[in-house]
Formats: C-alpha cells, sequence, structure tokens
C-alpha cells in the first residue's frame, strides 16, 4: 500500500511540474491543453473535487473555445465527497486513476463518445452501484472497476473489444456480467 501511494504522489507530481504552464481554471474546473482546440479535466492543485461535478462539453478561456475530449490521469482521485459526476457527449477517454477512491460515487453514465477507460479509474469506489457504458466504448483498462464492493451488475456492450486484466476483481456483490459480442480479449479474473 505504501508503494502505492508513493507512486500516485509521483504521478501528481508529474503531471503539476510538466503541465503547469498549459492549465487554467473555468468554474471550479481545472483543464489542461491537449491540442489547440481540445482540453482533459485535471486534479486541482490546492483542493478536492466534491459535490455533483457536471464537465460542459466545451470551454471559454482567453477568448479560445476548446471542446472538452478527456478526463485526464488522477484528476478526480481520492475526491471522497464526489457525490456525481456528469460527462459531456465531447469525452472520449478517462484516464488511469481517475476516479479511483472516489467513495461517494453511486452511478456512473457514460456517454456514446467515450471509448477508453484507463487502468484503475474506477478503482476502489466502494459505494459505486452501477455503470452505464455508452455504445461506442471500446477498452475497459486493467482493474478499471476493482473493488467496486456494491456493483450489482455489468452490461459490456458489443462495442468493447478489450477488458483489462482484474478489471472487476473484488466486487463482492456483483451477480450479472452480459459480455458484447465484439469482445476479443478479456483479461485475468
Amino acid at each position: 500500500m505504501m508503494w502505492r501511494r508513493i507512486w500516485l504522489t509521483f504521478l501528481a507530481l508529474w503531471e503539476v511540474c510538466s503541465l503547469w504552464a498549459q492549465t487554467f481554471t473555468v468554474s471550479g474546473i481545472r483543464y489542461e491543453r491537449k491540442t489547440d482546440n481540445t482540453v482533459a479535466v485535471v486534479a486541482l492543485l490546492d483542493g478536492h473535487y466534491e459535490g455533483h461535478v457536471a464537465i460542459p462539453p466545451q470551454v471559454k478561456h482567453e477568448g479560445r473555445v476548446y471542446d472538452v475530449t478527456a478526463i485526464g490521469m488522477l484528476a478526480f482521485c481520492e475526491c471522497t465527497d464526489l457525490q456525481s459526476i456528469t460527462f459531456p457527449s465531447t469525452v472520449t477517454s478517462i484516464g488511469s486513476y481517475a476516479f479511483e477512491q472516489c467513495t461517494g460515487l453511486r452511478q456512473l453514465t457514460f456517454p456514446d463518445a467515450l471509448a477508453t477507460i484507463g487502468s484503475y479509474a474506477f478503482n476502489e469506489c466502494a459505494s459505486l452501484e452501477e455503470v452505464h457504458f455508452g455504445r461506442g466504448m471500446k477498452i475497459i483498462g486493467d482493474e478499471s472497476f476493482a473493488n467496486c464492493l456494491r456493483l450489482r451488475s455489468i452490461l459490456i456492450p458489443d462495442s468493447v473489444k478489450s477488458v483489462g486484466h482484474y478489471a472487476f476483481s473484488g466486487c463482492r456483490s456483483l451477480q450479472q456480467v452480459s459480455l458484447g459480442q465484439a469482445l476479443t480479449t478479456i483479461g485475468r479474473y
């Protein structure tokens, strides 16, 4: 457990140092420029997200309009007071550890544009009961929903091609899993 905390701290520091000049905050949400017209949501420097967070599909900063296309690595990690999140239809990826240990989350509905969920993205979201994948989902990363203790069922849509190692391990309440027809790779347990 200690090595994991050190690793997460290192990753967070790396993100802060490498992105300092490329980030901005609008309406309490911090963004990182990815291209000339796209941004990703990233972690706050001085606190945690809490309550309900609704991510807009576009954000305006210094006269430019950016499409919000990603949730960055560690963006909401350990935001234990985050109760719900609304993803815009423009989000195509969720980074590794993005929502790890967000113990207040109970339900997730992903947009159809979302194609990739990174490793450990929702690991240890102990209160998570429901997950609704969009029709564009392709990759569910390693341990992405591991240890979601209250998760009861999973319906993996036909668009999913790969489910990573231990993606749903430790989900003690899981009673039903439906696999899509396009699935070509399933990792270990």
